[in-house]
């Protein structure tokens, strides 16, 4: 395998051009591959090239007219905004359509990566459904809950209804997306697995945001009567687009708010919100109400993923040596100057015992690339070797740049790591700013963070895992550090990922009903529901995707900027950003009692599932009751078991969002508290 190809599979969505070629508008990932596909000189690699499909997302000045135009060539093409769209191009008709006046640009798609008990109680959704702490009229109905990911079960058990009919409203499986035979969308749901080698991850992580509430387990989601979308995905990044592109579609026509989870990424890409998809994504959030995109913020916060410098002088070098891992190592170096113009040189070289070589036998010239990426003007260089070229030695680059310039460097999981300097030749990697460099630093996305809330796990055989990942309540030693570059700060919030109960995929080409991670199989009738113990942020991810969903539910036309407005406003910590957390852990209860004053000022009419007219809180003898809609009239009153009223309070002109605070300290025994509005009555037993 040539080093092209190596860069390319990894990178090719960022612009890594060879100074050689010059074919205008496209970006060096696509180069390369029509390089590839031109060299064999027997005419194979270009017989080959005329039907070998390149995933693509371009920008143009009408997408819908580029994409019509692309139709009529035969050539499969989505529009996904205004001025974005995806296609699936024949390698060799790559140059052709990229000469077409409406083609500003056209990049590779680069293909990205697969990133409850206690989990609700944590976020304080136990129980915003029923039972102890918290009881809610908000379960998610009436919002779509999309899913992306590899793995599914579709008729798992946790996403029946209690008629045992499917919650979930369409599937699109886009397995065979690279090679054009995916499927279309169908609102029948299929009775197995997606044929993915997800082992379980989607159906996982879609309980965990929205998994029914079943008999046998307390597993269920925060959102466990919103609708479902599952779309198992290669994790191209075009494909990704025209997912959400047709989840939105589909809540539009349905007239539901819509909230996506993504837990994958990948860390390559400028980290600054830039990326044509990264545009595409808030273009698509800030074209209406009542939508929002969780995204994962990585597993790489305990790996050295990232390196930086500002030069003092413009003689100033320095040195960034790299670890091999299972693909070899590579990095992806950026300039911070957005100009156009070049002002950092960088120079690679082999490293062994000591002694820095800058002579390569196969020369440089498959294994460095440079361009000026055209949506943020940075100049940016990829270089890396693959493993079997590296043979016990490492691989590093030199950087000298102008006065005052920073670069920032990142490697990709897989390729190695930033090696801590073994002398004062050497700058070291660091853990700072290992977030996924794709859809995670989106400026309107809601990037997650994971915590800590549970350190072990007891198997069906009895065994039991201990994981330690920090204290309760921290920020998972895993979970991948900001700042990002983009203009919202990210992460945006943390929430629990270590270690997450939930449902699991039986379809999983890796799965055992005996496996380490199986804690529970429920049987019904002669079928087996298979739930297992999880860590990482794609477990956090939908802890904040089902809670979003609650606020949705209650206000459905919460705008994503709103959203940010609430994760910043009620979010546990101490409303200040930090790099691990961002604003802290997500609350459900105080997201909602905002999401529901935001309503109220929007004059929204009454919302789905308010016949209980109040959400209630129960933080030991103190009990706040949060009022879901407007109400003409309200009384609150609290008897003991023979009758005799201890309290009551009659309310008028109660606004959605109010909430009364109760005191019942001074009480002992058992009591009935009843909440009496016009539309409808909450009635309570409690034990003081």
């Amino acid at each position: 395998m040539r080093i092209k190809l190596f860069l390319a599979a990894a990178l090719c969505s960022y612009g890594m051009q060879s100074v050689s070629q010059n074919i205008d508008k496209i970006d060096a990932g696509l180069k390369r591959v029509i390089r590839e596909n031109t060299l064999s000189k027997d005419g194979s690699s270009r017989m080959a090239a005329q039907q070998e499909l390149t995933s693509v997302v371009m920008e143009c000045a009408d997408a819908d007219a580029m994409a019509e135009s692309l139709k009529q060539k035969g050539i499969r093409a989505k529009a996904i905004t205004n001025t974005i769209l995806t296609a699936r191009i024949p390698v060799m008709q790559i140059p052709t359509v990229a000469k077409d006046d409406k083609v500003r640009f056209m990049e590779a798609a680069p293909v990205l990566e697969a990133k409850m008990d206690s989990v609700r109680l944590d976020v304080g959704a136990d129980l915003l459904h029923a039972g102890q702490g918290l009881d809610t009229p908000f379960t998610g109905k009436g919002v779509i809950v999309g899913v992306i990911d590899q793995g599914f079960e579709y008729k798992h058990i946790a996403f029946l209804d209690e008629n045992n009919k499917t919650r979930v409203l369409a599937v699109w499986n886009r397995s065979g997306y690279s090679t054009g035979t995916d499927s279309e969308p169908t609102t029948d749901i299929p009775a197995n697995g997606d044929g993915l080698i997800g082992n379980g991850h989607a159906c996982h992580v879609t309980n965990i945001a929205a998994g029914s509430k079943i008999a046998e387990n307390d597993y269920y989601g925060i959102a466990p009567d919103a609708d479902i979308i599952m779309i198992p995905s290669e994790f191209n990044t075009a494909e990704i687009l025209e997912d959400v592109k047709y989840i939105s579609d589909f809540a539009e026509e349905q007239g539901k708010p819509w909230v996506i989870n993504m837990s994958f990424g990948s860390t390559v890409g400028p980290h600054d919100g830039t990326t044509t998809a990264d545009r595409a994504l808030d273009s698509i959030l800030l074209a209406g109400n009542g939508r929002a995109i969780m995204v994962a913020a990585g597993n790489d916060g305990d790996c050295r993923m990232h390196a930086t410098h500002t030069f003092s002088s413009d003689k100033d070098t320095v040195r960034v040596l790299l670890d091999r891992s299972g693909y070899g190592a590579m990095a992806n170096v950026w300039c911070q100057t957005a100009d156009s113009a070049v002002h950092i040189r960088l120079v690679p070289f082999i490293y062994q015992d000591g002694v820095i070589s800058y002579d390569n036998a196969d020369g440089w010239d498959d294994y460095l690339y440079e361009t000026i990426y055209p949506d943020n003007r940075k100049q940016m260089y990829s270089v890396g070797m693959p493993y079997d070229k590296l043979y016990g030695r490492q691989f590093g680059f030199e950087v000298t740049g102008d006065a005052g310039t920073t670069f920032h460097a990142w490697v990709n999981s897989g390729y190695g790591t930033i090696a801590e300097a073994p002398d004062d030749r050497f700058i070291s990697g660091d853990y700072d700013m290992s977030l996924s460099g794709e859809f995670a630093t989106a400026n309107n996305t809601v990037t997650v963070a994971a915590t800590v809330t549970k350190k072990q796990f007891t198997n069906t055989s009895g065994k039991t895992t201990v994981y330690d990942f920090g204290g309760y309540g921290e920020v998972a030693t895993f979970s991948s550090r900001g700042p990002a570059l983009c203009d919202n700060p990210k992460p945006t919030v943390a929430a629990p990922g270590s270690t997450v109960a939930s449902a699991v995929s039986k379809y999983g080409s890796s799965f055992s009903a005996d496996g380490n991670g199986v804690i529970q199989d429920v049987k019904r009738g002669l079928k087996h529901f298979y739930y297992s113990s999880y860590y990482g942020t794609s477990m956090a991810t939908p802890v904040v995707t089902g809670t979003v969903a609650l606020w949705l539910q209650a206000n459905p036309q919460l705008s994503i900027q709103q959203i940010h407005e609430i994760i910043r406003t009620t979010s546990r910590g101490g409303g200040e950003w930090n790099k691990d957390a961002g604003y802290g852990r997500i609350d459900a209860y105080e997201g909602l009692k905002m999401a529901l004053r935001l309503a109220d000022g929007a004059g929204i009419a009454r919302v789905y599932g308010d016949s209980m007219p109040a959400t209630i809180l129960r933080e030991g003898s103190v009990w706040k009751v949060l009022f879901s809609g407007y109400e003409k009239t309200a009384v609150i009153s609290v008897t003991d078991m023979n009758g005799r009223t201890v309290y009551s309070s009659a309310l008028s002109d109660v606004k959605r969002g109010d909430e009364q605070v109760l005191d019942f300290s001074d009480l002992m025994g058992a009591y009935i508290v009843s909440i009496q509005t016009d539309g409808g009555k909450t009635v309570k037993k409690i034990l003081m």
